[in-house]
């Protein structure tokens, strides 16, 4: 017994400091459980790792969270456009939350597409009593021609309305995040507010089970990247958490979690975009790495810890 005391005594330090390790792990992967479950009804992770966006992508889920009608929600990826001469001179489309089973005139909750002409993105909801301004892109069929190239729509006649996006970057990755509130619609560009709207009237979601689409229509020149969603308002600080973790997140374990939590991986899993080193700055986590507050965080925790004795 004498020993183990006189082990103790010895080695205060140590174990203060092995115990203070373990409370960090601890409590850093309970807060990135928070933000990404595994399995919830909150949350779904539609995608992790990065896929080329020219062709319909196969999700790792297939239905969103439940989402209601004027209810909360937010929507959140990471996109590259690497090629604007793909499709030149047309709609891209990025992506469309809408019903899993398709009937009638059938409408999307919420769509997303590039403009023809420059790299801005027109995104449009689908309300209780439909779009006030034509043509109205969440109407499937519409939708279809315009990524057609048929039609008469001038929708560039509606363009820089205030949910649109003015400048999506080009050939670097961008985290794009949309909250829906009731009749408001916000959406963020690498964790900060760059639009802000309020609809006419709530934003519409069929009854029944919804999903996501990318790439649908021949999608864009350039690839997505972890694609993921909650049925919930999420705070700013929290959209700006998830624009520092990167653009890719390959799998859900406690390593690999805490790993992008900290801005160690700054790796991507799929094929390397063009000049993806002379754009490592637009990931955020390579900053966290230059500028690594997370330690000083640890340092503070470590003081708080040090006085304790066993």
């Amino acid at each position: 017994m004498e020993s183990v005391t006189q082990f103790v005594s010895s080695n205060a330090s140590l174990l203060n400091t092995l115990f203070f390790l373990l409370v960090a792990v601890l409590v850093l992967y309970v807060a990135v459980t928070y933000l990404y479950p595994g399995t919830s009804p909150t949350y779904t992770r539609f995608l992790g790792a990065d896929v080329d966006a020219r062709r319909l992508v196969k999700l790792d889920e297939r239905y969103t969270p439940a989402i209601y009608t004027g209810g909360d929600f937010t929507l959140s990826f990471w996109m590259y456009v690497d090629d604007w001469n793909y499709r030149a001179g047309k709609y891209k489309y990025v992506f469309s939350l809408k019903p899993a089973q398709l009937y009638g005139r059938a409408h999307s909750s919420l769509v997303g597409v590039l403009m023809p002409q420059t790299n801005a993105m027109k995104i449009r909801a689908h309300t209780v009593k439909g779009d006030e301004e034509g043509p109205d892109i969440t109407d499937e069929e519409t939708l279809k021609t315009l990524m057609n190239g048929g039609g008469s729509f001038g929708v560039s006649e509606s363009y820089n309305a205030p949910c649109d996006i003015n400048e999506v970057p080009l050939q670097r990755w961008v985290c794009v995040t949309i909250v829906s509130s009731g009749r408001v619609l916000d959406v963020y560009m690498n964790g900060k507010l760059s639009r802000s709207c309020v609809l006419k009237n709530v934003l519409e979601v069929p009854r029944g089970q919804m999903t996501l689409s990318l790439g649908e229509h021949g999608g864009f020149g350039g690839r997505y990247s972890s694609v993921q969603m909650w049925n919930q308002q999420l705070t700013p600080d929290v959209i700006y958490g998830i624009y520092q973790m990167g653009p890719t997140q390959v799998t859900s374990n406690i390593f690999t979690d805490l790993a992008k939590f900290l801005g160690i991986n700054v790796r991507f899993t799929g094929p390397d975009p063009p000049n993806m080193e002379a754009n490592r700055e637009s990931c955020a986590a390579q900053d966290m790495i230059e500028k690594p507050d997370w330690m000083n965080n640890i340092q503070q925790l470590k003081s708080d810890f040090i006085g304790l004795r066993f």
